[in-house]
């Protein structure tokens, strides 16, 4: 038997247990917070900097890019939650989707200029106090030697090369292409302008972009000479009149494809996805090219790999790029970070850009002289992931 003081105070924790339960919010899911230094950004990048980050033996070894100080990395996908926490008892911000979110976001928090992402998404403007974010991921090159000023504040970012990627497309089944899933440039630029006769011979009835913030869809429209004013940037939306056949659905997830449409695709994403290596959103699409007499990846006993020529095509192929403050990598600046800035040094064979190191000659590289790298290195890991080391190896101010 209870005493009536026992059963009261049972009874008053009891309320105070049932008030708590409906006053928190349901359960979500949630990424682990880094002990270390935070990257966001690009979908491109996503799996082989997670792969870097977490530790692979994708190559039969174990490769895994850890800071100075022994602490891990923290990479934060595109998609998923439609917010994230990034550091311990750090904010809660909106996810950033895609290369140019990511730099937006980074260069927000320089500044110290409330973020909202670019792709419209209904979440409240967040300041990204406390250093959320360290690192973006970028598979477009942002734009170089140019001064961002945000808030008074030059809020420009460093970017170092990753590896080479390229572009390519994804389509349907009742799509037909040409030899090696040929579409000429001229052609493809007449698909995504809706050209009625261009989309008719090749069978195409949907032309698919990836949401605003991608740093694929800006190279992709770039190389294809359009404008990308007047199209659609919100995952879901549709175009309207002369832009019908346009609808925007999230960069590289080919899952749900029609049957009559093409999106663009990264190759490396593609190689990644068929080799077991990232999951797989290839759906029943496959992969066609834009450069003539090349196919954009090639297949050997189930293994999926880049054709070198294809990488290298002035057009279609792209290095690609992690971007950080400028300030932390610059040791005549109060900010520099010696730790972080360590995690970019090209020569070091398990650091994030490590790429081959100075003996490497990009120039040698062809299908027949293919990249071969110790089994250990960042660069070996980074070519299980479709990415082969980047035309030059250099540092620049971009944003």
């Amino acid at each position: 038997m209870l005493s009536k003081k026992t059963a009261a105070l049972a009874a008053v924790a009891g309320a105070a247990i049932v008030a708590l339960s409906v006053s928190v919010a349901p359960a979500q899911a949630f990424d682990p917070v880094s002990n270390g230094y935070a990257i966001v950004g690009s979908d491109t990048l996503e799996d082989a900097v997670g792969a870097l980050a977490n530790g692979t033996n994708a190559t039969g070894s174990g490769v895994r890019t850890t800071a100075a100080d022994s602490s891990t990395l923290g990479n934060f996908d595109a998609t998923g939650s439609a917010t994230i926490i990034t550091k311990p008892y750090g904010i809660r911000f909106q996810r950033p989707n895609g290369s140019g979110d990511g730099r937006a976001a980074l260069e927000k928090q320089i500044a110290g200029v409330a973020y909202t992402s670019v792709t419209g998404t209904p979440y409240s403007s967040v300041m990204l106090t406390g250093t959320p974010i360290d690192i973006t991921r970028g598979s477009s090159g942002g734009t170089v030697g140019a001064t961002n000023t945000l808030n008074g504040v030059n809020a420009v970012l460093t970017r170092y090369t990753f590896g080479r990627d390229a572009i390519a497309f994804a389509y349907g089944s009742s799509v037909t292409p040409g030899a090696n899933g040929y579409i000429s440039t001229a052609d493809m630029a007449k698909i995504f302008a809706c050209d009625g006769s261009t989309l008719t011979a090749y069978g195409i009835t949907t032309a698919v972009l990836p949401q605003g913030g991608s740093g694929t869809r800006k190279d992709f429209m770039s190389k294809l000479g359009i404008a990308d004013s007047g199209y659609p940037t919100v995952t879901g939306t549709t175009g309207s009149g002369s832009l019908s056949c346009i609808t925007v659905g999230q960069e590289h997830d080919a899952s749900t494809l029609p049957a009559g449409a093409v999106m663009p695709m990264s190759a490396s994403r593609w190689i990644a996805m068929k080799n077991g290596l990232s999951y797989d959103k290839s759906g029943s699409a496959s992969l066609g090219s834009l450069v003539s007499g090349a196919a954009s990846v090639s297949v050997n006993s189930g293994v999926y790999k880049p054709v070198v020529a294809y990488y290298k095509d002035g057009t279609w192929g792209r290095d690609t790029y992690l971007f950080v403050d400028a300030r932390r990598v610059d040791n005549t600046k109060p900010q520099y970070d010696a730790t972080l800035a360590a995690l970019f040094n090209y020569n070091d064979a398990t650091s994030l850009t490590y790429q081959g190191g100075a003996s490497f000659s990009y120039a040698n590289m062809s299908d027949a002289n293919y990249p071969n790298f110790p089994a250990y290195t960042a660069a070996a890991a980074k070519l299980k992931f479709g990415f082969l080391p980047s035309s030059v190896q250099d540092t620049q101010t971009a944003y």
